[in-house]
């Protein structure tokens, strides 16, 4: 009878010592155990551009930095729409179909069709600007239970302050912005309302596809504006190199959130958050979520928390017969000479 219960009790230690092990185990490891898979990641864009390749190539690396390991601890997949709605949706099956088990979303498209197409999969976003206007949520902590993730907050205000002390003159800036989204209207808006409380017009034209933007750019140049905004775009890849060569031509500066177009010297001035900042913050979401915690429980993060900095290229300004005042010298982060 004692040997009987001293084996019955050894029993119940070793499965209570089983039962923590497993839960004292990072949730991603408790998952793969219980279901014997490896989670499967899976990046999609609406087309490829500078900010989805940076994201894409150095996704992996920066998740090691939080200890998780592709192959052991995730599978990674990255697939492209290449500019195509259908082929957005179609890819949105294929995700289902294989059973993608978190769905990283880059660009507004992507999550708008994601939250339409897959409401099933967790999703975690990042290059857009306003996620509740794709029906994310109405606020940063009240979203869709399966949806979080980083997005940018453009500042147009602090851009356009640089802007006219750059070039006091200024009085029009013109723009490209894609027709048929939210979230482009609603960046418009925001950008014409910070023009309009510096007395400055925003001269707005329109595309509705790739097809477009030529024209539309040569249209905006005709316009004749004191200065040229590139802003949130879905098509950058194709928009900036032919705003910053309709800037050129017309000898007026380009002003962008993107820092990097004044680090390569195509772009006058820059007010923005440092990309590999945004991308710090994005990847210590995603590596949350992949360890098993809930999206539900994680807020939207808002790009307008981190640093912005202030860049201008002083050798691109002098290329369009611009001087860089002292003042500004003294302000921004950086000048490129």
């Amino acid at each position: 009878m004692f040997k009987s219960k001293s084996v019955f009790l050894a029993f119940v230690v070793l499965i209570g010592l089983g039962l923590a092990t497993f839960f004292l185990r990072p949730a991603a490891d408790r998952g793969r155990a219980a279901t014997g898979r490896v989670p499967l990641v899976m990046t999609l864009s609406f087309v490829p551009d500078d900010p989805t390749e940076y994201y894409n190539a150095h996704l992996g690396e920066w998740l090691a930095t939080h200890g998780l390991k592709e192959g052991r601890d995730y599978r990674l997949k990255s697939l492209s729409a290449q500019g195509d709605l259908g082929t957005l949706s179609l890819l949105m099956d294929a995700a289902r179909q294989e059973q993608v088990d978190i769905l990283i979303t880059f660009q507004p498209q992507t999550l708008y069709n994601a939250i339409h197409r897959v409401p099933e999969i967790t999703k975690v976003f990042s290059i857009l600007t306003s996620p509740g206007s794709l029906g994310a949520g109405a606020s940063d902590t009240q979203h869709l239970a399966n949806v979080t993730g980083f997005y940018y907050w453009p500042d147009y205000e602090k851009l356009l302050d640089l802007l006219r002390e750059c070039k006091p003159a200024t009085r029009t800036v013109g723009t490209l912005y894609y027709v048929g989204d939210d979230e482009p209207k609603q960046q418009l808006e925001r950008a014409k309302q910070a023009a309009r409380d510096r007395g400055l017009e925003v001269l707005s034209q329109p595309y509705s596809s790739q097809s477009e933007i030529p024209d539309a750019i040569l249209a905006l140049a005709g316009q004749k504006p004191d200065a040229i905004l590139l802003g949130p775009c879905p098509h950058q890849s194709i928009v900036a190199p032919g705003l910053i060569k309709a800037a050129n031509a017309l000898k007026i500066p380009l002003a962008t959130m993107l820092l990097d177009k004044v680090r390569n010297g195509t772009a006058t001035l820059a007010y923005g958050v440092n990309q590999e900042a945004a991308a710090k913050k994005f990847t210590e979401i995603l590596a949350q979520v992949i360890r098993g915690a809930n999206p539900r429980d994680i807020p939207f993060f808002n790009g307008r928390n981190l640093r912005y900095e202030a860049l201008v290229n002083a050798r691109q300004a002098q290329a369009i017969g611009l001087s860089i005042p002292e003042v500004v010298r003294k302000r921004a982060d950086r000048i490129y000479e």
